[in-house]
């Protein structure tokens, strides 16, 4: 048996879980590329991606998730400062939304507006590997905006922390393609 098959050390499962999911992406490719059509399993009524941008798809909604679940960023304020652009108001809405959808929740410290703070929840912390997806997909394809130097980078040399390796999809940098967009100034975060 190769030393594969039974990964022992977290860098061994890494690389085998790597290996597992090229492997899977080649099949799936090569099926699609054949002309074959993924469906589901089980019945389904509405599409899950469909029924998922329902709440994450409106603007400024996962900049919000990215900075209450990544950046810690928890009260009203910093929010706003954190999100260049975003009105109070429209702040006000997409925490709303967020906190009735369950991906946050409010806490109130003794009624004071001061003492509002907004937490991830259960629910939205299941939102973290669809932000590293991003992460990633824009690392990859976008370094010129991304980035200062505009070299595209992989999830894990920004996060090295290997906790973070559960939470995303690490899509291969080195198969970029060659042709680059004009190079544009590096985002503000």
């Amino acid at each position: 048996m190769d030393s594969w098959a039974m990964p022992s050390s977290p860098h061994k499962r890494l690389i085998s879980k790597r290996r597992t999911r090229s492997h899977l992406e080649s099949l799936v490719r090569e099926a699609l590329e054949k002309g074959e059509v993924l469906v589901p399993n089980a019945p389904v009524v509405s599409c899950p991606i469909e029924a998922s941008l329902g709440l994450l798809g409106k603007k400024w909604t996962l900049l919000v998730l990215r900075d209450i679940g990544m950046r810690k960023k928890e009260r009203f304020n910093e929010l706003v400062k954190s999100l260049p652009g975003i009105s109070p108001r429209v702040l006000s809405r997409r925490l709303h939304d967020l906190e009735s959808d369950g991906l946050v929740s409010r806490s109130d410290n003794k009624g004071s507006p001061e003492g509002v703070r907004w937490k991830i929840t259960d629910k939205g912390w299941d939102s973290l590997p669809i932000l590293f997806s991003y992460v990633a997909f824009g690392s990859k394809w976008y370094p010129d905006v991304v980035f200062s130097d505009g070299q595209p980078r992989s999830v894990t040399e920004q996060y090295p922390s290997p906790i973070v390796e559960s939470f995303f999809v690490d899509l291969d940098v080195q198969k970029r393609a060659v042709g680059r967009r004009a190079t544009r100034p590096a985002a503000k975060w």
